[in-house]
């Protein structure tokens, strides 16, 4: 109890030491807590921390079904968002589905498929041990006739959650 009495003691005369035993302090409280938020992320956005994008090789927002990853839709240009992914385990069958919610969380749409190894609208000869890329599609003008602004669309492989991805609708 003297030791602990004595450190404080010293460490409140030089504001440098007690600078530096907080810093020390703060880096042993966030490493044994551990940091669950930053997992992954897309387009700079992180990813929750019930989310498991590992089971995701990839995972993107497009207009169209080859565009650039978008987070933007308007009802007067797109008539479509496509969300294409491909799994990342080499499974020969796997579900997926996706849940499609309005600017105030409620749920839109639900979008459930089956998918089998050699079953792809891209590519028909696909090599062993990979997955060709898998769609999910819905109308930017029906949703915006719905609610525009800030949706959200939760992707389940085999009924987990691989990604929560953020769009606005205009």
């Amino acid at each position: 109890m003297i030791a602990i009495r004595s450190f404080f003691r010293r460490t409140l005369r030089h504001p440098l030491l007690l600078l530096l035993t907080a810093v020390i302090t703060a880096t042993l409280i966030m490493s044994a807590t551990g940091c669950k938020k930053n997992r992954g992320t897309w387009l700079n956005e992180p990813t929750d921390f019930d989310e498991q994008p590992k089971l995701l090789r990839e995972v993107r927002l497009t207009s169209h079904a080859s565009a650039h990853p978008r987070k933007v839709f308007d009802h007067d240009l797109d008539e479509t968002i496509h969300l294409g992914f491909i799994p990342a385990g080499p499974t020969k069958e796997h579900e997926s589905k996706t849940v499609w919610f309005d600017s105030l969380g409620k749920e839109f749409r639900t979008i459930r498929r089956s998918h089998k190894k050699g079953e792809s609208a891209f590519d028909p000869t696909e090599k062993p041990g990979t997955h060709p890329p898998r769609t999910h599609t819905m109308s930017v003008k029906e949703m915006w006739k719905h609610r525009p602004g800030v949706w959200s669309v939760e992707l389940y492989l085999d009924d987990k959650l691989a990604r929560r991805l953020r769009f606005s609708v205009r």
